[in-house]
């Protein structure tokens, strides 16, 4: 985790504990305690402005909480499967299928080695990553296009996607390292 991440993730727990700590203040006498705790207006540097803080904090929260449950309420979710309804019935293809057509087909090819896809299913949309290696001094982008324009073409007719309103999306990610021979000095 870095540095900014974990800075973020103080400052809004912070954030949230202050209201708690004016809670436990106001509170305390419902619940017996052997001590006493000071009440927050009497503390010299923040006490009187403390319920300011408190209220701007509380709106901050409160707008921040109902975005937070909107964008849960909005977030397309994955599925493992592609379903197709139709009269007479319905087709499930599963995730793993689609990954092991995209695979033998970028094998089949040949230009890419070792290929590995990673697929993202939504209501309407299917997004492919495919990682594989291949040598970007050989291959031509126009090949690399060419390659992903026959892949998306084969997936498409395959699913028959433009009748079901599938969007196809297919990203290719080139992991090729080359080779770099170090000799040491002596």
């Amino acid at each position: 985790m870095s540095k900014i991440t974990k800075l973020l993730y103080v400052v809004i727990a912070i954030a949230f504990l202050l209201p708690l700590t004016d809670l436990l203040l106001r509170f305390q006498s419902t619940v017996s305690f052997p001590f006493r705790l000071t009440q927050l207006e009497h503390y010299p540097m923040i006490g009187k402005y403390m319920p300011e803080i408190l209220f701007w904090l509380s709106v901050v929260l409160g707008v921040l909480t109902i975005l937070f449950i909107i964008t849960i309420i909005l977030w397309s979710s994955l599925k493992h499967e592609l379903i197709f309804k139709k009269s007479k019935g319905k087709l499930q293809i599963q995730k793993k299928a689609i990954e092991s057509f995209i695979n033998e087909n970028a094998k089949e090819d040949s230009f890419i080695k070792d290929p590995k896809s990673k697929i993202k299913i939504t209501r309407h949309r299917l997004k492919i990553y495919l990682n594989g290696s291949f040598d970007p001094n050989i291959v031509l982008p126009s090949e690399n296009q060419k390659f992903q324009e026959d892949l998306t073409h084969k997936l498409t007719k395959l699913l028959n996607a433009p009748r079901e309103k599938i969007k196809i999306t297919l990203k290719l990610n080139n992991l090729y390292k080359e080779e770099i021979n170090h000799h040491r000095v002596e």
